[in-house]
């Protein structure tokens, strides 16, 4: 579960105390020492953070038409949250998440190195689906590490309310050949700590984020992807995360299924039931029950569809996590291939 966080929002001319000059100014943000607690601007929006990190007001500025203010209030907004997420003993990850097979990948890299691109190879080949593009949050719990989407998602607007084991974490880089090779944990721990840098505001901010930086290094892989644009580039690093025949798993994902035109579900009470079309009457002995979900599955199956998008529905809809919906998808596909309810292409 994502750590919660309160914010309160005020349009006001000016802040109602006082900041004094600001102590850093780091890529356009000001952060200032005050006895409001900690407080931070971009432009002319202000953000203040209190102490415990579990609440902040934002104040923007009365009768202002500038479309930025808005813009730069998510982003003091995110980056108090990328506190709230180190006081909690967990990391907000620059980076573009997919999910394949239910676990979670994380691509990162310089602006321009191709992260995006080759999380999107994933999509196209794989049928791997976008968790989040751009700040993804990483939550560690005693032994589990997982990936949550988050509210940020950079160009490609991916807002999806889900989570997933986290599998690796990949750091990519463009090259004339594909090479994937699985760093140290002191080769890891640096290029994580530079990803996702965040400036010190206390002694205890920078301690923790150390320290679960430390954590996330030592429980998940890091690699460097030395890659192309191309298919190739996919497969060089699936081979390294999952083994196995690539050419069979990407055959088995482009298996699509479709709901048969000659039957129809109809609720009955709090049931819903699948029938030939046109049936007089029901033979209860003859028809298949399904709860609430199954009936959401079977509208979306009115076009041909995969496992991969049958999962993401169901997370979306029902904000599962990823292998709860994996399982039930596939449970439910099972029972209509066994009935033979739906077309099956592959």
């Amino acid at each position: 579960m994502l750590p919660g966080f309160v914010v309160s929002f005020f349009e006001k001319s000016s802040i109602p105390f006082s900041v004094g000059r600001p102590v850093q100014t780091v890529n356009g943000y000001c952060f200032y020492e005050s006895d409001a607690g900690i407080v931070f601007s971009l432009n002319n929006v202000y953000l203040r953070l209190y102490d415990d990190y579990q609440k902040a007001d934002v104040y923007i500025p009365q009768k202002n038409e500038n479309s930025a203010v808005e813009f730069d209030a998510l982003n003091l907004l995110l980056l108090a949250y990328k506190y709230r997420m180190i006081a909690t003993g967990n990391i907000l990850m620059h980076s573009a998440a997919v999910i394949h097979r239910g676990s979670g990948i994380l691509f990162c890299g310089m602006s321009g190195a191709g992260k995006s691109t080759q999380a999107g190879l994933w999509n196209r080949h794989l049928k791997a689906w976008a968790l989040n593009f751009d700040q993804p949050c990483v939550l560690m719990d005693k032994d589990d590490v997982v990936v949550h989407g988050s509210p940020w998602s950079g160009k490609e607007r991916c807002y999806i309310n889900s989570c997933a084991p986290l599998k690796a974490i990949v750091f990519v880089e463009q090259a004339d050949v594909n090479e994937a090779l699985l760093l140290s944990e002191a080769e890891a721990f640096s290029k994580v700590y530079l990803n996702n840098y965040v400036y010190p505001i206390s002694e205890e901010i920078e301690r923790l984020f150390i320290a679960n930086t430390k954590k996330l290094v030592e429980k998940i892989p890091v690699y460097t992807l030395k890659c192309t644009v191309s298919e190739d580039a996919v497969k060089v690093m699936y081979g390294c995360l999952f083994g196995g025949n690539y050419e069979a798993v990407k055959g088995a994902l482009n298996m699509v299924y479709k709901r048969k035109d000659c039957f129809e579900m109809k609720k009955v009470a709090d049931d819903f039931l699948v029938i030939p079309r046109g049936t007089m009457s029901i033979d209860y002995s003859a028809v298949l029950v399904f709860n609430e979900s199954g009936a959401f599955l079977w509208d979306v199956l009115k076009k041909e569809v995969g496992i991969e998008e049958l999962t993401k529905a169901l997370a979306v809809k029902y904000s599962l996590d990823v292998t709860t919906a994996h399982d039930d998808a596939v449970k439910f596909i099972d029972k209509m291939v066994e009935n033979d309810l739906v077309d099956v292409k592959g």
